[in-house]
């Protein structure tokens, strides 16, 4: 990897330790560094996360929000239909 000898940042990230063990893994079985191995991948896909259309954790909130509403609003829509016809039979009933 180009610019090795310049890197003096220490970035870190969160994994499972499952995950954690067999990045460990992946990156011996290249004879290269977990560090390496991640800057490596990260080096590789930096520019394609925009293509993956993974929701951000506040877009996924307001979908699941949106979702409910939308349930909340066609269970409304029901009731008011059934409150129509509920009215509409009692003024047939008064009316005959």
């Amino acid at each position: 990897m180009k610019d090795k000898d310049s890197r003096t940042v220490t970035v870190s990230f969160k994994v499972a330790a499952h995950e954690k063990i067999r990045y460990n893994r992946k990156a011996r079985k290249h004879g290269v560094t977990f560090s390496e191995w991640a800057a490596s991948i990260i080096n590789m896909y930096e520019d394609a996360y925009d293509e993956l259309k993974i929701n951000s954790i506040r877009e996924e909130e307001l979908l699941y929000e949106i979702d409910k509403l939308r349930k909340q609003v066609r269970l409304l829509e029901t009731l008011n239909d059934n409150l129509k016809i509920r009215v509409e039979s009692k003024k047939i009933m008064f009316n005959s």
